[in-house]
Order: C-alpha cells, then sequence, then structure tokens
C-alpha cells in the first residue's frame, strides 16, 4: 500500500494518540504523524512535542530546550595563551539563577563531569567548569600521578602552593566570569566535586568567599587537614558502603569539618564502591547512582532555596478572630 493511501483525512475512526504516515497540519510535510485531536490536528514528532501552538498564535516548528551549552573563552593570564576554554550549561527560563562551579578531575572533563553539569542545569541552575583538556601544556598524565602517587603514599591528595595555585585559579577564574552575567543571582552560589575533584573542590571553598553549598561525591580528603579549617559554607558528602579508596576520607571529614564549626552532614549509599556514579566505570549502578543524585540535588536545593518561614504560632481561641489574610501571612523577620 502506498504512503498516498494513508493519508487519513477522510477516515472517520482517527484514533486518538495514534501514529501513522500522513501530512503534518503545521510542516506540511508527509511523514510519520500523531493523532492529536480526532476533530482536526495531525503532528509530527517536533510539533507534538510543542503542542502550545493550538491555542496560540505561535507555529513554534521547534520546541524550547530546557538549557543551552556553550563554550566561553576567557582571557586570563592563568593560562599558557591567555585563553581558559569554559562549558557553560545555562536554563533557558528568564530568571535569575543560581550558579554551581563544577571541579573536574586531574584527568580532564569525564562523563561524572558532564552529568553532575546537566543535573544541576535541569534543576534550573546554571553550571561552569573549566575545559582542561584545552589547556596547553597541561600534562594529565603528570597531574594525574602526582595526585594518585601522594593518594597512595599518604592516603589524601596533597596539593603544594604551585599546584593548589595553578588547579584552583581556574575554578576562580571560570566562577568570577559567570558572576558577571546579570542573569545568575551572586548571593547562590555551590561547588560541586566527585573523587580526585572533591579534593580540589574542598580546597577552593577553603579560600573562596561567597559559597553557600559545598556538594561532594566520594572526595578524597587534603593535606594537610588543617587548610580546610576555614570553610565557611555547610558540606555534604556521598559515600559508597563498599568504597574502600575513599572510605578513609570520609572518616577524616567527618571528625574534623564539626570540631573546627564546620556544618558537615554525609550520607553512605549501600552495596555501592567508589565512582559509583560514573557511566563508563565497572562500579557504576543505577539505583545507587540515583540515590545519590536525589540526595546530593536536594542538599544543594535546600541551601540555595530555603522553605519559606513557617506560619507564626497563634494562641489556642485567637486565630478563629483574625480576618483569614491575616491568619494565613508568613512570618517576617
Amino acid at each position: 500500500m502506498p504512503d498516498e493511501d494513508l493519508l487519513l483525512r477522510d477516515v472517520p475512526n482517527r484514533e486518538f494518540g495514534a501514529g501513522v504516515v500522513g501530512v503534518c497540519d503545521i510542516c506540511h510535510k508527509r511523514q510519520a504523524v500523531i493523532i492529536l485531536s480526532k476533530e482536526r490536528y495531525q503532528l509530527c514528532v517536533m510539533d507534538f512535542l510543542n503542542k502550545s501552538w493550538i491555542k496560540a498564535d505561535e507555529k513554534p516548528q521547534a520546541f524550547t530546550v530546557p538549557f543551552t551549552s556553550t563554550t566561553d573563552f576567557i582571557s586570563t593570564p592563568s593560562v599558557p595563551g591567555g585563553i581558559l576554554h569554559a562549558i557553560r550549561l545555562r536554563p533557558t527560563k528568564i530568571v535569575k539563577h543560581p550558579l554551581v562551579v563544577v571541579a573536574p578531575d586531574p584527568y580532564g572533563v569525564t562523563t561524572q563531569t558532564i552529568e553532575a553539569a546537566v543535573r544541576f542545569v535541569r534543576e534550573g541552575y546554571e553550571v561552569i567548569f573549566p575545559d582542561t583538556g584545552r589547556i596547553p601544556g597541561l600534562s594529565f598524565a603528570v597531574e594525574y600521578g602526582l595526585t594518585r602517587g601522594m593518594r597512595l603514599w599518604k592516603g589524601t591528595v596533597w596539593l603544594p602552593r604551585a599546584r593548589r595555585e595553578r588547579l584552583l585559579r581556574l575554578l576562580d577564574v571560570c566562577r568570577l566570569h559567570a558572576l558577571e552575567d546579570e542573569m545568575v543571582d551572586p548571593t547562590k552560589q555551590a561547588l560541586f566535586g566527585a573523587s580526585y575533584g572533591g579534593a580540589y573542590a574542598l580546597a577552593y571553598a577553603a579560600e573562596t568567599e561567597g559559597l553557600r553549598a559545598v556538594a561532594l561525591a566520594y572526595p578524597y580528603c587534603v593535606s594537610p587537614i588543617g587548610r580546610l579549617a576555614s570553610i565557611k559554607a555547610p558540606v555534604h558528602t556521598v559515600y559508597g558502603s563498599g568504597d574502600t579508596r575513599a572510605g578513609q576520607s570520609g572518616v577524616l571529614l567527618q571528625r574534623s569539618l564539626p570540631r573546627w564549626g564546620i556544618e558537615y552532614t554525609s550520607k553512605v549509599i549501600p552495596r555501592a564502591g567508589h565512582n559509583f556514579l560514573g557511566r563508563d566505570e565497572k562500579t557504576y549502578r543505577v539505583r545507587s547512582s540515583e540515590l545519590a543524585w536525589k540526595d546530593l540535588l536536594g542538599f544543594v536545593r535546600a541551601q540555595l532555596e530555603p522553605p519559606p518561614p513557617p506560619k507564626p504560632n497563634l494562641p489556642p481561641g485567637l486565630e478563629a478572630t483574625l480576618p483569614k489574610a491575616v491568619v494565613s501571612a508568613p512570618a517576617h523577620h
């Protein structure tokens, strides 16, 4: 049967939601279409996803994406050549967005880094992180070798002044660049890092003012740990119960941060090892990953977007004598 016989223009028993070959009522192309309304509409997939045109004058032809991604070129003397490439994800909703800076691993941008950025931008946060793979002269083999070697020797990540200034300056350049955007809310800033990137995030949080949340996935601790005493923002971590590589760092953070007056919370994910958020890792587990992301995103949301204050407690019997608008009004502090 040729396609022309399936246009359904005159077929009386069209089923809502049926997928057939037909002519889209918006783009007028013959292709696979979806019956949206028995009375009239047949739409291709693109316009089916953009159904708001039915009660409006607009003819979208393309659905609105939830976020956009770009590469920003930032002028800075911190890298050879004077230009730092930063990957930036922006929600399309026209409101001021909180900012999340993601600390990459020593071996560059990974699937873990990208997924973290996508998770946060889907929550309505602007996200930025340095594209370390495009920095001239930066050797991933050297960076990873130094970081891993010191971790195996001391059990923590040792960041001498020279390496700390070079690595953390990249995060600071990205953060300050994003804060120049008028659509970024400077009062709502958060930091994320995983594994070795979590160690970098801890070191950066200790040197940065203005952060309101530090969310970390199985981070290694830094050495000397006393450097972390200057962290001002609440810190939250997730670790796997079977993490034999970074688990000891979790114990050190639990013992040290509260002693210095730093708000610290942690969640242990059952039956998960190290790097269980990495989709290209053997330790990746879907259930463990989703539990951890729900926990991490919930922590950041609570710090950047706290709930409204509760209603005032009125004496018994007084509530009935007050106007309804007064009773329902939130407390002001």
